[in-house]
């Protein structure tokens, strides 16, 4: 190996030599120009992989994961390779080919990955078997069958078997321009769902007759086809992007979208909102757009009225504690089938009855075996963190890691709910009118005056459960100003506060009472500027600086 490797040169029969001395199969290789890998393990996640670099002289092992124990059983059992950065062993001697390097450093590494699998299995086999159980006792309830299990039977949109992303934009739309309240005022359910996302639409005097709600909208040029649209002529826009079923985003898909309604449709960038809707907040491992289908650095940038939105924790609560309480006694038709959607999400999401019980059982045995109490909730979220984290570098326990994840959810909820009350009830003791936008699950919250524009607003972020149950460093709260009507104004009115936890965690402080007085105390630091917020609101920018430092 004394010239440089060419990942490009490696030709198949080599590529083939190496899957056989590895274990893999050739479609678990990836390769572009510049590197090729190899998965190590056909139990273990692709992140575990021996790579080539195009330009190297060895060949190296990688851990692109978090698998602290594969690397402390690598130290002691591993001979002939050494650290090469963080994560990342090589060969101690060159080899004179790739084969002979793949070969030898294989022979290093094999017993310790071996052992490494091994524990794996030793530790989590029974946590793994109480999940099969409690899927065995699901699948007793998979004859169940509601309407829209009928309707997808259909094949609607060519998706036998289930509902297609058109079949729930199409449900969400016929629901949204649905109702009529006790005076007889249209459109309540809709100015539900614009109140709840925080979309400011003016919806006052506005008739039924004044807007379009269109499935799969094509605008006059023809480029964009849109999943769902709410229109009013010149006026408002609100794109629904649909992803429940994980669909990839196309090339400057959301970017066409705005363009188009944008120039064609004649609608400002101001009165666009994007509703970017996948099923629970993971598709692209944040629930938002990819920056090939929506750059921020565009001109076609809508800010913070792109909207990230997810069934499980937007939808469905929205349509459970909203929607269905007013289409049921004003829209018979729509209120049964509300209702019914309803259904068919919860069995989606196992929140069913029969699932709900199901998990219930399966939390107990499984918080028994981990050796933790419904009380413990720091020590709860620590130990699945740490369990998630050692099973998300193997293939074995994909569906567990995801059954984890959901309790460890669960467990920041209440957190989560209670950083929301301390923030409304402070403002409401100040005497303040605010509305927040709890979007704590994406890391954030934000408090707007609800007199003001919305571009205006206190912030904190990042606000995430390790900072919540672990964290005594500081957190952030902005006085934010977004947008491109104020792009000249925003450097020089945006402000960042750093706030101290203190000696104890937050959920610490949330367990023991004293968090609502910790809260107050950091918005007592930043409140002394809500007038200038409330003058910048109402486009007012002849305050200097100094006024926003209490």
């Amino acid at each position: 190996m004394n010239s440089e490797i060419k990942t490009k040169d490696l030709t198949e029969p080599i590529v083939l030599d190496i899957c056989e001395i590895v274990g893999c199969d050739r479609d678990k290789v990836k390769s572009s120009q510049n590197w090729c890998y190899f998965p190590a393990d056909s139990k273990l996640v692709p992140d575990i992989h021996y790579e080539i670099v195009s330009g190297a002289k060895k060949v190296q092992f990688h851990i692109e994961c978090d698998a602290e124990k594969l690397e402390k059983i690598i130290k002691e059992n591993a001979k002939g390779i050494r650290k090469k950065s963080h994560k990342r062993y090589e060969l101690n001697e060159p080899s004179k080919n790739i084969i002979e390097s793949i070969n030898k450093l294989k022979g290093c590494l094999q017993e310790s990955i071996k052992k490494y699998v091994k524990y794996l299995e030793n530790n989590y086999n029974e946590l793994y078997n109480v999940y099969q159980e409690a899927l065995k006792k699901k699948n007793l309830y998979s004859n169940y069958r509601n309407f829209f299990d009928l309707l997808s039977d259909s094949g609607s949109d060519g998706h036998n078997g289930k509902l297609s992303e058109n079949d729930h934009t199409r449900i969400l739309l016929a629901i949204l321009k649905s109702g009529q309240d006790n005076e007889g005022q249209n459109l309540p359910v809709l100015r539900s769902f614009t109140h709840q996302m925080g979309i400011d639409c003016n919806l006052d005097g506005i008739k039924r007759s004044d807007i379009r709600f269109n499935k799969g909208y094509i605008v006059e040029n023809n480029r964009s086809f849109i999943d769902g649209l709410i229109y009013k002529e010149k006026e408002f826009a609100i794109i629904i992007e649909n992803k429940i079923e994980g669909a990839g985003d196309q090339r400057k898909q959301i970017e066409r979208y705005i363009e188009s309604l944008n120039k064609f449709e004649e609608v400002t960038l101001d009165n666009i909102w994007v509703i970017y809707l996948t099923k629970d907040g993971t598709l692209h491992d944040t629930g938002r757009p990819t920056e090939e289908s929506y750059n921020e650095d565009s001109q076609y940038n809508i800010d913070n009225r792109l909207l990230c939105v997810n069934y499980h924790d937007d939808i469905l609560p929205w349509l459970r504690d909203s929607a269905l309480p007013i289409v049921k006694y004003t829209d018979a038709s729509v209120g049964l089938v509300t209702d019914s959607y309803i259904d068919y999400l919860e069995h989606m999401f196992q929140e069913d009855i029969a699932s709900r019980k199901i998990a219930e059982e399966m939390k107990k045995k499984i918080f028994d075996i981990c050796d933790i109490t419904d009380k413990q909730t720091d020590k709860q979220y620590k130990e699945l963190d740490r369990i998630v984290k050692e099973l998300s570098s193997t293939t074995i326990y994909e569906d567990l890691v995801v059954v984890l994840k959901n309790y460890m959810r669960e467990i920041v909820h209440p957190l989560y709910t209670a950083f929301e009350n301390a923030t409304i009830e402070y403002f409401k003791k100040k005497g303040y009118d605010i509305v927040v936008n709890n979007k704590l699950s994406s890391g954030y919250i934000q408090i707007f005056g609800k007199d003001w524009d919305r571009h205006i607003h206190y912030e904190w972020y990042p606000i995430t459960a390790q900072s919540l149950f672990f964290g005594t460093d500081p957190l952030n709260i902005w006085i934010h100003i977004e947008g491109i009507k104020f792009k000249s104004e925003k450097k020089k009115y945006e402000k960042e506060y750093t706030c101290e936890i203190g000696t104890e965690c937050l959920a610490e402080q949330i367990a023991n009472k004293s968090f609502g007085t910790w809260l107050s105390e950091q918005y007592d630091k930043v409140i002394g500027t809500w007038k200038e917020l409330n003058d910048i609101a109402n486009r007012n920018f002849a305050l200097p600086l100094s006024h926003f430092i209490p």
